[in-house]
C-alpha cells in the first residue's frame, strides 16, 4: 500500500500544504524584474548567515553600539563601500551597522540594487561557497535570474537556464575562451539591460564557436557554409543563423557603430531569445568540434 502511495507524495513534493489541497495557485516562475517576498527572504538568510558571524563584539558596551567586522566580508564590503558608493573609507560603518545596510539591499525587492550587490561579492570571491548557496535559494524560489558560471542573468525558463548552463560547461571543457568570454559578456549585458550588448555579444559567442572549427573563415555565413561539410550542420540550421547573424550585422548600433546616434531597436524579448537561442547553438558547435577531434 505504501508503494501505491509514492507518485501522490511526489506529486505534492515542494507544494505547500494549501497549494497541494488546490486552495493557493500553484508556483510559478516569476517575472523579469521581479523579487518575489519569497526570494528576497531566502536571499537575505542566507547572506545573514555568514554575515553574522562576522561580526563581533569588541567587548565594551552593547552589542549594537561596540562591534567590529571581521573578514572575509570586512574586505568585501570596504571594497563595496568605497569602489562601488564612493564613500571615505575612514567613515566606514561599524560591524552591526551592515548587518542594517545589507538587510535593506537583499530585502529592497529592487532587482538592479540587490543583485548588483550580490553580483559583487561573487566577483569578489571572498565569501566560500557564496555563488553556489546564492543560486540554490534563486532556483529553489523560482527566481527569473539565476546565476551561471558566477553571473547573474536573467533565464525566461528552467529549461534556457539548462541550456545555457550546458553552453558555458562545453566551453570551458574545450578551452574555447573566446565563445565564453562573449557568452559572459552577453549574460552580464541581460542583466544590465543593455539589449543591443547581449545581441551583439550572443552572436559573437556563436561566430567564435564557428569560427573554431574553420579558423580559415573571415565571417560568420562563411564559417556556416563550411559546416555543412565539416560537421554535417543541417541546412535549414545553417540558413536560420545565418539570418540573425544578418539581422544583428544590419540593425543599427549592433554589431557596427550607430551612425545616426539613436538607439538600436531590440527589445527586452529579442536580447532573451537571442541569447538562449545563441548559447544553444554554441554548445551544439563545441560538442561537434570535439566529436570532430575524437
Amino acid at each position: 500500500m505504501g508503494d501505491d502511495l509514492d507518485p501522490i507524495a511526489a506529486a505534492r513534493k515542494g507544494m505547500t500544504f494549501r497549494q497541494a489541497e488546490g486552495v493557493d495557485p500553484l508556483p510559478s516562475q516569476c517575472e523579469l524584474r521581479e523579487i518575489s517576498r519569497e526570494t528576497a527572504a531566502t536571499l537575505w538568510a542566507t547572506v545573514h548567515e555568514t554575515l553574522d558571524g562576522c561580526v563581533k563584539s569588541s567587548g565594551i558596551g552593547g552589542y549594537h553600539d561596540s562591534t567590529h567586522l571581521q573578514d572575509p566580508w570586512k574586505t568585501v564590503l570596504k571594497n563595496w563601500w568605497v569602489l562601488h558608493e564612493y564613500q571615505n573609507v575612514d567613515e566606514f560603518p561599524s560591524g552591526h551597522s551592515w548587518i542594517v545596510i545589507v538587510k535593506g539591499i537583499a530585502t529592497s525587492r529592487e532587482y538592479l540594487k540587490t543583485f548588483e550587490f550580490l553580483q559583487f561579492v561573487i566577483d569578489y570571491g571572498r565569501i566560500p561557497y557564496f555563488a553556489e548557496n546564492i543560486a540554490r535559494v534563486l532556483t529553489r524560489s523560482r527566481s527569473a535570474y539565476r546565476i551561471i558560471d558566477k553571473v547573474i542573468c536573467p533565464i525566461s525558463t528552467d529549461e534556457q537556464a539548462e541550456a545555457v548552463r550546458a553552453a558555458m560547461a562545453e566551453a570551458r571543457a574545450a578551452a574555447a575562451r573566446g565563445p565564453y568570454a562573449h557568452l559572459t559578456a552577453a549574460s552580464r549585458a541581460l542583466s544590465a539591460g543593455d539589449w543591443s550588448g547581449c545581441v551583439r555579444e550572443s552572436i559573437s559567442a556563436v561566430e567564435g564557436a564557428a569560427k573554431s572549427i574553420e579558423p580559415a573563415a573571415d565571417a560568420l555565413g562563411k564559417a556556416l557554409a563550411k559546416l555543412e561539410g565539416t560537421i554535417g550542420l543541417k541546412p535549414a540550421l545553417k540558413s536560420a543563423y545565418k539570418s540573425l547573424y544578418g539581422w544583428s550585422s544590419d540593425e543599427e548600433g549592433i554589431r557596427h557603430a550607430n551612425v545616426f546616434e539613436r538607439e538600436a531597436d531590440v527589445t527586452e524579448r529579442d536580447a532573451m531569445f537571442m541569447f538562449g537561442a545563441c548559447a544553444s547553438f554554441v554548445g551544439y558547435l563545441l560538442s561537434a568540434k570535439r566529436e570532430l577531434n575524437a
